[in-house]
C-alpha cells in the first residue's frame, strides 16, 4: 500500500503564487496593505500564517469546539468569507458547507488541489447520521 504524504505547506505556498500569479489584461496595483485571509480549520490557518507573515491577517471563523468538516457557517461568516481577499481551504470535499455557498472562485485556495488524483475515493461507502448535527 503507498502512502500519500501530502505537504501543506508547499500546496498553500504553491497555489498562493498561482493565485497571485494569473494576469489580466490590465496591470494590478501594487498592494501596500495587509491582505484579509479567511481559513477553516486550525492547519490551513497555521499556514496561512506562517506563509503571510506581517503581510496577512488571517482568520478562522469555526469555533475551537466545532467539527470544521461538519460546521456550517452562519450568514455573517458567509458574508465575511465572500469578502475576503483570499480563502484557504483544505478542499477535497472537506469543508461540507462549500458546496451550498458561492465563493469568489478567483479568490479560492484549496490546498488539496495539486494531488486531487491521488485522493482516495469511497464510491460505494455507507454513511450514517443521527439528524442534521451528525
Amino acid at each position: 500500500m503507498t502512502r500519500i504524504r501530502p505537504l501543506p505547506a508547499t500546496a498553500i505556498l504553491a497555489l498562493l503564487g498561482f493565485a497571485t500569479s494569473c494576469t489580466t489584461s490590465e496591470p494590478e496595483p501594487v498592494r501596500t496593505g495587509v491582505i484579509e485571509v479567511r481559513t477553516t480549520f486550525y492547519p490551513t490557518t497555521y499556514f496561512a500564517e506562517r506563509i503571510g507573515g506581517e503581510r496577512v491577517h488571517v482568520v478562522c471563523p469555526t469555533p475551537a469546539d466545532a467539527d470544521p468538516i461538519f460546521w456550517m457557517p452562519d450568514e455573517g461568516a458567509i458574508g465575511d468569507y465572500q469578502s475576503a481577499e483570499l480563502i484557504v481551504l483544505n478542499g477535497a470535499e472537506f469543508e461540507k458547507w462549500v458546496s451550498k455557498v458561492t465563493l469568489p472562485e478567483r479568490r479560492v485556495v484549496r490546498t488539496a488541489a495539486p494531488f486531487a488524483d491521488q485522493l482516495l475515493r469511497f464510491e460505494q461507502a455507507m454513511t450514517h447520521s443521527h439528524g442534521p448535527g451528525g
